[in-house]
């Protein structure tokens, strides 16, 4: 049964292209834009159903009578899509959010965090759900040798999502990580990164305390 439209603003991303799958598999029609496509997004997309993409951003792109639209963290506030969702009035969601309302609510969630390794323990764990008989959801921003794909909308009572330590979008600055419902935290390894955001190791590591901390 057909839920509706979503629209992605930047929908090239490996962590939003992984979303307009779920998206799609739980029964949206998926539209979005993005300036540019390269891999692993666009293998990605490629395999996605029920999608349509434009490359560049214009007000023309946004269909009518859409749910909701989402945001990558990449998007500016004077992005010309921005101002046609608000305009129209239209719910605007960070990734996130949407990953909680729909594919973590009701379900026992892990979430992987760290500066490395963040993709494959991710994979590690959802195909050891797997192989276990938990028909787990998953969510990662790369595509796993096991399961030939980045994300999988499962059936099971567990979720298992990659989260990552950047900002949620131009209006929510906060880590990604700290905006997941998570009953399970795993930190692989903390190496400065992300250096345009975080002034210092101090800085960065704070992030991961207050993850730990929750």
């Amino acid at each position: 049964m057909a839920r509706g439209k979503v629209y992605i603003v930047c929908l090239c991303g490996a962590g939003m292209a992984s979303l307009a799958g779920l998206l799609s598999e739980y029964g949206f029609e998926v539209w979005g834009s993005d300036a540019q496509c390269f891999p692993p997004a666009s293998e990605v997309i490629r395999g996605i159903k029920n999608l349509k993409l434009f490359m560049g951003y214009r007000r023309e792109n946004i269909p009518e009578k859409i749910n909701f639209a989402v945001v990558g963290n990449v998007v500016t506030p004077d992005n010309v899509e921005i101002s046609e969702l608000k305009r129209r009035r239209v719910p605007i969601y960070t990734l996130p959010y949407t990953i909680n309302r729909f594919f973590l609510r009701n379900r026992f969630s892990i979430v992987v965090t760290g500066t490395h390794g963040k993709t494959t323990t991710t994979s590690m764990i959802a195909w050891m759900l797997h192989c276990a008989g938990e028909d787990a959801m998953f969510f990662a921003g790369g595509i796993s040798k096991n399961f030939g794909r980045s994300y999988y909308l499962g059936g099971g009572s567990a979720g298992v999502v990659e989260g990552d330590e950047y900002p949620t979008a131009f209006f929510d600055p906060s880590p990604k990580m700290l905006k997941y419902k998570a009953d399970l935290g795993v930190i692989t390894s903390v190496e400065i990164d992300h250096v345009d955001v975080y002034s210092s190791f101090d800085d960065y590591l704070k992030t991961f305390i207050t993850f730990a901390k929750r």
